[in-house]
């Protein structure tokens, strides 16, 4: 959702949570969205109070997500100062976001990165934090224990590692999210996925999709054989 009429839109149809992006990158948020981060920030005010009106009228109050795109590099301008990427993500909640997004939008974070830019932005706010990963050189799971080390407990993924970004040469999706559920099964770490039937519903897109390019390991490689997932005893992630 990049703006308010998106705003609108979902929230007549009835949606539980808004999802909106803010490259921290200034060129990357001109060319994403035509507008500056900060002029992304003043427009996300006019959704918080587009939300709350709708809120006190429906007695529903929606869920706002800020997401914090580029906030690991940008093919556009490099390195993105962590400062900057705090900041972004401080303004979002002041005006009234529910929760942040951190994501690796071109996939250049590596564990380190990621490890310190989450701890750094969980002692800034108190708010959820979940993590964006793409795969685009090959670490997106490895990044996703990485934020998981670091203390975060939300995740997006995608079946198949479908997805993208027009500014990231090379992007090959996110992280699949079949690997990253048998990572944190294997751990021990109870995900409430049943990887079977995930990868049941990755048929379905490959029927659909034919020439669509899937990825992902444990789609070609199978499940090890007397794989078990975790207990519903083991700690959660989420």
């Amino acid at each position: 959702m990049p703006n308010l009429k998106g705003a609108e839109r979902g929230i007549e149809a009835g949606v539980d949570q808004l999802n909106y992006v803010t490259s921290v990158s200034e060129t990357h948020n001109l060319k994403n969205v035509r507008r500056t981060p900060q002029e992304s920030v003043e427009n996300f005010k006019e959704i918080v109070d587009f939300r709350d009106q709708k809120a006190e009228e429906t007695g529903k109050k929606v869920t706002l997500l800020a997401g914090c795109a580029t906030a690991f590099g940008c093919t556009l301008e490099g390195d993105i100062d962590p400062k900057a990427v705090i900041s972004i993500a401080k303004q979002f909640v002041a005006a009234g976001a529910d929760e942040i997004s951190l994501a690796d939008t071109v996939g250049f974070a590596n564990p380190g990165q990621i490890k310190s830019l989450c701890r750094q932005v969980m002692d800034e706010l108190e708010v959820p934090i979940t993590i964006h990963l793409h795969d685009t050189r090959g670490m997106g799971v490895v990044n996703a224990y990485a934020a998981y080390d670091a203390g975060i407990r939300r995740f997006d993924g995608c079946l198949g590692g479908l997805g993208g970004c027009p500014w990231a040469p090379g992007a090959t999706g996110n992280v699949v999210m079949e690997d990253m559920a048998f990572m944190f099964e294997g751990m021990g770490l109870r995900t409430g996925i049943d990887i079977e039937k995930l990868c049941a519903v990755r048929n379905i897109i490959t029927r659909e999709l034919p020439d669509e390019s899937l990825s992902g390991g444990i789609a070609k490689a199978g499940m090890p054989v007397n794989f078990a997932q975790a207990t519903p005893l083991a700690a959660a992630a989420e």
